[in-house]
């Protein structure tokens, strides 16, 4: 069940999990405001672990790009490595 849905993000609880999926569609000037709108939601059902899809996404702001990158509280580093080697599965 999709809770939220704009032009730029959607986001939803897998079902039977505590996981929250949240696609980015498009890095717009208000994405980082709907990133932080979905996190909140997703952290108010109790999600422990998060997806984070940006598979075909048409680009957009770079600017929106860090601002959320920044709001995860994660290095770099680390997240490069889990968009270039996922989990198994994913």
């Amino acid at each position: 069940m999709v809770h939220y849905y704009s032009h730029a993000i959607s986001y939803k609880v897998v079902e039977n999990t505590n996981t929250g999926y949240i696609k980015i569609d498009i890095f717009a000037k208000n994405t980082p405001e709907q990133f932080k709108r979905a996190m909140n939601e997703l952290n108010a059902q109790g999600v422990d672990s998060l997806i984070i899809d940006v598979r075909d996404n048409s680009g957009g702001y770079l600017s929106s790009a860090e601002e959320i990158i920044s709001s995860l509280n994660i290095g770099i580093f680390k997240l490069l490595l889990i968009l270039i080697h996922p989990p198994k599965g994913v």
